[in-house]
Formats: C-alpha cells, structure tokens, sequence
C-alpha cells in the first residue's frame, strides 16, 4: 500500500512541469487543452491506483480521490471533516506524503492564472464534489474576468420564504456586542423610525439559527463556492445587511484589507429580498480586480478620488439571487431610497486547506473593533449607535450651563468661560474663544429665534427640536450640533415671515450659515448645514412623495432653489463627502415642525456644541 501510495504522489507531482510551463510562458489558453489531454491520462492512472491502495489498507484509503485533488485527503467518511478530523487523517499517511500532497494543491492552485480558459482547467483539476452544480462555464467565465458574478434563481421562492422568516428570526434575538455567545446587532440613527434608530446590520448569528447555519454550510451554497473557489471552501464570517428604509450605503472599497490574513477570500451575497439601485444594491468596478489595492486609505477604503476614476456597473439582485465576488473588486452601495428594506446575507469563505478561521475571526474583531464602527475598515457611510441611541451624546458628559451663565450680550461671562474651561480642559485663550462663540450664538438666537420662518413655529423651537431629533437618533454631538445650527443663516441676515419680500429671493441662508460657523466648527458640521438646502432637492427627486410631505413653506422655497434633482445629480450628491449626512439632517429638519412639541432647553444645545468646538480647535492645534 505505501509503495502505490508513492507512485500515485510520483504520478501527480509529474503533472507539474506542465502546468508551470504553461504560466511561466504565459501560453495557459493555448496549453490547456493540452493540460486537460495529460491530465485524463494522469488521472485515470491514479484512479486506478488509488482503487488498488483502497482494496488492500483503510489506513490509506483517503488517497483513493488523490486523482482529483489531494485536497480530497480532507474527506471524512463522505463528508468535509472537521480540523481534527483533516490532521487525523494527515497523520496517516507518511510525513513526506502528506507534505507532498500539501504542496501539490497549492502548485496547482497557483499554477494557472485565475481567468480565462485556464481557469476552467484548473477549476475542474480542483474539483471535490461530484453534485450538479449552478456554475455554467460562462458563469465561471464571468466570475474570473469581472471578479463578480450574479447568479439568477439558486433559492426557490419557497426557500426565499423559508430565508426570510429565519432571517426575522435573527433580527428578533438578545444581542450583545462582541460576545461570541449572543448574535452582534448593530443599529443606526434614522430619522423614518419612531424609536430614531433602526436595525442595520447582524453578525455571528451562525450558532443561533439552524436554517441559517445549515443554509451557509452545505448545500448548493457551498458546492458553488467551492466551485468558484477551485478548491473545497468553508465559511469564515456571516453578516446580514437589513438596509431598512433610509438606511445608510458604504463607501467604495476592497473586503481584503479587512482580512489581510487570507490568502484566497470570496464573499457570497445571498438575496432576502430584491435589490434595486433605489434600494442601494452594491455596484462593482468590473476587471479591477486584477490591480491590487486601488487607492487604499488609512481608513481601509478606496479614496474618493481613485473611486471617482472608475468605472461601475449597477448589479440589482431579486430575492434568491446570489451575486459573488473577490476579495479584491472594487464594490459600494448607495442608501436605500425606497420605503421597502433591503434585506440581505453576506457569508464570506475561505478555502478549507487554510483552515477552519471562523472563530478565530469573530474572537480577533471582538478585540480589535473601534467603538460606532461596524468593521475593521471604517466603509460604512451612515453612524452607528446602540438599540437605545446611547451613543450619542449624553447630558453627563457636557458642560453643566444655565441661562444665568448669559448676560443677554453677545459678550462671554466669566461664569461661562469659566464653566467651559473646566468642563472641557480648555486653556484661557481656548476657552475665551468657545465662550465668545456660544454667547454670540445665544444672542442671536434670543434676539431673532422668535420670528416665524414656518408658519407651525419659532425659529428657535425649529432649531430645537432638530437638535432634538438627532440626539434622539444617537447621531455624534458633531451632526447634533449641525442640526441644531442648519437654519442659523436665517437669523443671521434676520429673514423671517414678518420681512415684505419674504421667499421672493433666496437669500442662499445655508451659504451664510456655513460662513458664520467656519471660524468656529470643522467641516463635520459646517458642511451638512451648506448641503441641507440641496439635500431637500435631493430628497425631492429620489422619491416625489417626499416632495408631498413637505411643508407649504419648504415646497415653496424649493422652487426658488432649483426644484427636484435629477438622477444624475442625486447620485453626485450622495456620492459627496457628508452628503449622506445632510440627507439624514434634511429629514429631520423636515419632521422638527410641530407646535407644542417639547425639547431639551437651548443650554443643552449650546453645550453639546461648545464641546465640538473645543474638540475642534484640539484638532487644528494638533495640525498646526
């Protein structure tokens, strides 16, 4: 048995030469056919040999689908073992052999390039499963040149049925973040949910649901994987995507530099229900794939100028579609514009020769993942918060100002300045900046914040309740503050109802608000209060129904803006850094109208933002 055992390795490893002359010489479209001839005769050798080492010793037998691949020394009584089970089996067979068998798989997988008519070659040198698959050759042709591809109706609509209850099922478990015995719920604000915050991603739901984990793991799920894969896979991460509506898209990127320890990686993208490029279905760069890194930031996603340099292709799914793709395509999505969520499964696989890591993932990002972020490279557009919006900024955290702090001037008082330099740690100089700036805004607000832009309420009840709902969303204290602030302008040139030539011009408020708070406040709120006039036409063009909702006022002042946006242009402006979030501010500046509606006092405001302006003036002394 140990001398066939030799001679079946000896036959193998002779398929070499040919294989690697063939990528050495960059001729593996016009060798392969010539590879597949040598092959069949290789290969019916050791099909007979390894029959013969079946018959004569069990401790051997494991060889006999050598074959097809010595990734078949895995195979366990019919099926994929286990790691003990594969190091078992390892174990049987002498050191050398089992070395060579090691090297032989990863020869052949590296042998022949990964595209093109090689790698229906090495795809099928590869193969470890004998069930029909839903890889057509043109499928798997796609899939090498594009780095994606779709596959159309792998899930019957009764299994579709069967996914979405179980994936209801996910959403209604105890989570608890980063523990590896409860699933990972993460949640982000959003201003269409009556709690503020809405479900937008799962993790680690693998050992919580049997459908689900039965789903991933075996099956055809898997067999198309492996397929794709040229070798057995199996499951490193799983993740679902709700996308509810409003929900936030992700920035272009490349999944690999979140798993920088992987050699081979493939992301199957599962559909609960249909994706539209309205509902923010992913977007790929086709071909790319090929380049490497493409533009990678600190932040582990691609610049927005290298992503602006390439080309994407919209790749709209239907529930029970599966779309897979590479660890290295270029891929984003949009936010879902429409009033249905977008539901959908992310399992990622990497080839089982390099072992079973899905613990070992789960364990490591348990460690290393940054609080209101959702991976290890910071894609995500939106903010994340917990289920109660507790992330956002809490009333202990923020310096403790009254209205006796204000002399009614736009002059700090010394209690002011002396509140702010304590609570924030401010030097004089510092703190005298922030003070001037909160007593200045406090003026302005008491002096003008009385008038009526809206018909229902006060500016300042407006300014308010704004502030109101995106502490309410769990936003960061930054996009608090720029809601609360977003109408500043309007008191700054003093235009209100009670003005003769009222909404007869636009007097650009959103511009003159950006100007009055540049001297005080970075980008991260300045910006969202520039776009938010835009944002409503954005909003008005992506869904005509928003236009509807509007209030009289806010329709009538959008005529004098430039109407709707067109496709083209809402795209752009979403595309834009912080255009998301003036978005999201632009809808709860629509909702923060009513009469009556109580709110936290104008102090609360002013603190949360002089802690943002103290934050800022740290950065600019850090870059300075």
């Amino acid at each position: 048995s140990l001398s066939l055992s030799r001679s079946c390795c000896l036959t193998s490893l002779a398929r070499l030469p040919l294989l690697l002359l063939s990528r050495r010489l960059s001729l593996a479209h016009l060798l392969s056919p010539f590879v597949v001839l040598l092959d069949r005769f290789a290969c019916t050798k050791l099909s007979n040999l390894s029959a013969e080492i079946a018959s004569r010793s069990r401790a051997v037998c494991r060889l006999h689908s050598f074959a097809w691949s010595v990734d078949r020394v895995f195979v366990v009584d019919g099926s994929i073992g286990d790691s003990g089970q594969r190091d078992g089996a390892l174990t049987q067979l002498p050191k050398t052999m089992a070395a060579a068998a090691l090297s032989f798989r990863g020869l052949v997988r590296r042998a022949l390039p990964a595209h093109g008519a090689a790698a229906a070659v090495r795809s099928r040198l590869m193969s470890t499963t004998n069930n029909a698959t839903v890889i057509t050759p043109a499928l798997l042709e796609q899939y090498h040149c594009d780095g994606y591809v779709v596959v159309p109706g792998v899930f019957s609509a009764d299994e579709v049925d069967t996914l979405k209850q179980a994936v209801e099922d996910v959403a209604e478990l105890p989570g608890k973040a980063r523990s590896l015995d409860h699933v990972w719920h993460h949640y982000e604000p959003s201003a269409a949910s009556p709690d503020g915050v809405c479900l937008t991603r799962t993790e680690n739901f693998l050992p919580f649901n049997e459908q689900l984990k039965t789903t991933v793991t075996s099956g055809k799920v898997l067999k198309l994987i492996s397929d794709l894969l040229g070798e057995p896979a199996v499951l490193y991460k799983e993740k679902i995507n709700y996308k509810l509506p409003g929900g936030a898209g992700y920035h272009a990127h490349q999944d690999a530099p979140a798993y920088p320890e992987l050699d081979s990686a493939i992301t199957c993208l599962i559909g609960v229900d249909d994706a539209t490029p309205e509902s923010g279905c992913l977007e790929f760069s086709p071909g790319r794939h090929r380049e490497g890194f493409i533009g990678l930031t600190d932040e582990g996603v691609i610049s927005d100028e290298a992503a602006a340099s390439l080309p994407w292709v919209a790749a709209p799914a239907r529930a029970g579609d599966v779309v897979v793709f590479c660890g290295h395509v270029p891929h984003r999505s949009g936010p879902n514009t429409t009033k249905k969520g977008r539901r959908t499964m992310y399992l990622t696989y990497n080839a089982l020769v390099d072992g079973d890591l899905r613990e070992a993932y789960y364990k490591s990002k348990a460690n290393l993942m940054a609080d209101g972020r959702l991976s290890l490279i910071n894609h995500f557009q939106g903010s994340v918060t917990d289920a109660s919006g507790s992330d956002g900024v809490g009333v202990d955290d923020l310096p403790d100002l009254s209205s006796s702090d204000f002399d009614g001037t736009p002059e700090p008082t010394p209690s002011l300045k002396a509140k702010l330099a304590d609570a924030l740690a401010l030097d004089d100089n510092a703190a005298n900046l922030v003070a001037s700036k909160m007593a200045t805004l406090k003026h302005l607000l008491d002096t003008r914040g009385n008038t009526f832009y809206e018909a229902e309420v006060t500016q300042v009840a407006h300014a308010l309740q704004a502030g109101a709902l995106a502490e309410a969303a769990g936003a960061d204290a930054a996009t608090i503050t720029a809601a609360f602030l977003h109408d500043i302008g309007h008191m700054v040139v003093n235009e209100h109802r009670g003005d003769p030539g009222f909404l007869t011009a636009d007097q650009e408020h959103e511009r003159l608000g950006e100007e009055f708070l540049l001297d005080a406040f970075d980008d991260s709120v300045t910006e969202p209060v520039r776009l938010h006039v835009e944002a409503k036409r954005c909003l008005c063009g992506m869904d005509p129904d928003y236009h509807d909702g509007l209030s009289t006022t806010s329709q009538a002042s959008l005529a004098l803006q430039g109407g709707p946006m067109t496709p083209d242009e809402t795209k752009t402006f979403l595309d834009q850094p912080h255009g998301r979030n003036a978005a999201l501010l632009r809808q709860w500046d629509d909702k923060a109208k009513v009469a009556g509606c109580r709110t936290p006092p104008l102090e609360h405001f002013l603190a949360i933002a002089s802690t943002v302006m103290a934050q800022s003036l740290r950065d600019d002394s850090k870059r300075a």
